[in-house]
């Protein structure tokens, strides 16, 4: 009898872990994080997402990010999932319409619903420091010639002219002209 069961077990055949997705030519290579396959998109151009921001400080100061260089939570970087690494964006607070332009340099976040986690310095400019998560609306604004050079801004990708995004909602005239000037190379 246990012969039996021990050659019925022997013989039964395991599950299997699912494989992973495969890479479409010249797109980047899929991940998997806590048991689920992410797909990076293979372009950041007309790319807008609705969704939750959240920020990461401390505890990944200093460490290597998915590109490569290390995380400065100083810097105006962040965290998508699925957007190409050095690709620049415009993250536009819905709680209190403040915006900042940082530079995706990481994965992540790979919490509930987040769709980015912000550096501390970014986190602040949009003041979501203190509650740890806001409303935002993502939006793709190009992708670095380098994305792993800390110092390339998002006006070397459109020199001498402002960065051409299509936002979801309306910005009051002298926020217009501020946001105009922040862009512009003079």
């Amino acid at each position: 009898m246990l012969l039996c069961m021990a050659f019925a077990f022997g013989c039964a055949r395991r599950p299997t872990a699912p494989l992973p997705p495969k890479a479409l030519p010249g797109h980047p290579k899929p991940y998997k994080v806590l048991g689920q396959w992410y797909q990076p998109v293979p372009s950041a151009k007309d790319f807008q997402q609705d969704g939750l921001a959240s920020w990461y400080g401390e505890q990944f100061h200093g460490k290597k990010t998915s590109n490569g260089e290390i995380y400065d939570m100083y810097a105006l970087t962040a965290a998508h999932k699925t957007l190409p690494l050095g690709t620049w964006v415009r993250v536009y607070n819905k709680n209190n319409s403040k915006e900042v332009i940082v530079r995706i340099n990481d994965r992540g976040p790979f919490v509930g619903d987040r769709i980015i986690d912000l550096s501390y310095t970014a986190a602040r400019k949009l003041e979501i420091v203190g509650p740890g998560t806001a409303p935002v609306v993502v939006v793709a604004l190009g992708v670095a010639k380098n994305p792993t050079r800390p110092s390339e801004t998002p006006t070397d990708l459109y020199p001498s002219i402002m960065i051409p995004v299509r936002l979801p909602f309306r910005l009051a005239h002298s926020k217009t002209k501020t946001m105009q000037k922040g862009l512009c190379r003079t």
